[in-house]
């Protein structure tokens, strides 16, 4: 059978270690190298994408506290500034010369008497709260 004559065999082992060994040396020394380029630059991309964002947050972070801290301090004065009005216009109420306020409500009454018809006014049917 010439399939299994060494001789045929030998030859077909020899080439496919030479071919073998061709693709080895090639694939080692041209494809390999760019493969291992690609991949550490990949990494490094990755490392610095990683610091670049951690440093990103950090800022972040210190922004939004330094912000928030500004907020409180804000809102604490606004407050202040709030009870300080309220507690003036309080005192003010307090003090009201009650002539002046009289006379006021009689000269917006007077006002509206005179804007309005006698009849509307008429027309209107007021009831006691007394």
């Amino acid at each position: 059978m010439p399939q299994l004559d060494f001789i045929i065999t030998s030859s077909q082992i020899f080439w496919l270690v030479v071919t073998f060994l061709i693709l080895y040396i090639v694939l080692t020394h041209f494809f390999l190298p760019n493969f291992i380029k690609i991949l550490k630059t990949r990494k490094h991309i990755i490392l610095e994408n990683a610091n670049k964002l951690s440093k990103l947050e950090k800022q972040f972070k210190y922004k939004q506290d330094t912000f928030d801290t500004l907020i409180e301090v804000n809102l604490a004065k606004i407050k202040i500034l709030i009870e300080k009005e309220m507690f003036s216009s309080f005192k003010n109420i307090f003090f009201i010369d009650l002539i002046e306020l009289n006379k006021k409500v009689l000269s917006a009454l007077y006002s509206n008497l005179i804007f309005y018809d006698i009849n509307i006014l008429s027309s209107i049917q007021i009831k006691s709260v007394f």
